[in-house]
């Protein structure tokens, strides 16, 4: 492996000077374990941030963010259940090279160490075609990923269309709340049919547009919109295994406490004239936190499941349950 010519090719595809291609060489390469493989895994970094990986090609997309779904991690169960197996058996998992030991301190490789899972998986699938995974043989990371709800067009285009915008790591968890609600020109993966991913240099450029909510929202998600009572109703009479969609709701906040755990949504309940009883809920903290008693248009994402006494015992009822992704005056 050349190193001096695999920077040179980096170089003409992202158009970077090698000089700057060296420098974050070396940052990137002592950022990582000692390993046999720490040359080659810190230029497929450097060429990914650069040249791109499998999924690399990005185009400009006009989008408005409705709605955020809760912050998720797709290696979380994987780490939990390898070092799980660790535990119960070191030298076996050890062995299979799913956990390997690192030094706290890098400086200091003969000092405390401590177990890390390691990403085993050679290459992922993409676009039907056998793509090489640019983190195989490294510590698994948090692997982030945020949905969000969006209206997107193409640009040039006058009709909005809701779809889907999956936001990945830095992007899931660096995502500010004042973007939302703005027509934003994104260059992004995917496709509008298909839904939106965020790529790794995605930038989201806002433009002007005079944007009324109200009437964008009564004009694209159709029947998607119901009062308060309403959506109970329907709900109501749906199974609750299959049960999941999104509404656009009225109501007036009545009740909001914040989390008992760190990470967990505020809770609490809402109302209007169409209901005679308080309806569900839950608000992460990353779409800001609405006042109580007063009134809002909510972007939700409900399913039901079945109430249960203060002893734990299911009544025979339904609860619905709204999971607030956005929200307006």
């Amino acid at each position: 492996m050349d190193k001096t010519k695999i920077l040179e090719n980096i170089s003409k595809k992202g158009k970077v000077p090698v000089a700057d291609l060296e420098k974050e060489f070396e940052e990137i390469f002592n950022g990582l374990p000692p390993s046999d493989d720490r040359e080659k895994h810190a230029l497929k970094e450097l060429n990914n941030k650069h040249a791109g990986a499998g999924e690399s090609r990005t185009e400009d997309v006009e989008v408005i963010v409705l709605g955020l779904r809760q912050l998720t991690d797709f290696n979380k169960n994987k780490i939990i259940d390898a070092l799980k197996k660790f535990n119960d058996d070191k030298v076996a998992v050890l062995k299979s090279g799913e956990v390997k030991m690192f030094p706290i301190d890098k400086d200091n490789p003969e000092g405390e160490q401590v177990p890390k899972v390691m990403d085993l998986q050679e290459t992922f699938e993409y676009e039907g075609k056998d793509v090489k995974n640019p983190t195989f043989g490294q510590p698994l990371g948090n692997k982030w990923n945020r949905n969000t709800l969006v209206f997107a067009r193409k640009p040039g285009d006058k009709e909005w269309v809701t779809t889907s915008f999956a936001l990945r790591n830095a992007h899931a968890t660096d995502f500010k709340r004042e973007d939302m609600f703005l027509p934003l020109t994104i260059n992004c993966l995917g496709t509008i049919k298909d839904g939106l991913k965020s790529g790794q240099d995605t930038k989201y450029i806002p433009f002007d547009e005079k944007i009324n909510m109200s009437q964008l929202i009564a004009a694209v998600c159709g029947d998607h919109i119901q009062e308060l009572g309403d959506v109970f109703a329907y709900a109501e009479q749906q199974d609750p295994k299959d049960y999941e969609r999104f509404v656009v709701t009225s109501g007036t906040v009545q009740t909001l406490y914040p989390p008992k755990e760190e990470g967990n949504s505020y809770n609490g309940g809402i109302d209007d004239i169409t209901t005679d009883h308080l309806e569900t809920i839950f608000v992460d903290e990353i779409i800001g936190i609405p006042e109580k008693k007063k009134d809002y248009t909510f972007i939700c994402q409900t399913s039901i499941k079945d109430k249960k006494d203060k002893e734990k015992k299911p009544t025979g009822e339904k609860q619905v349950i709204l999971n607030v992704m956005g929200f307006y005056p």
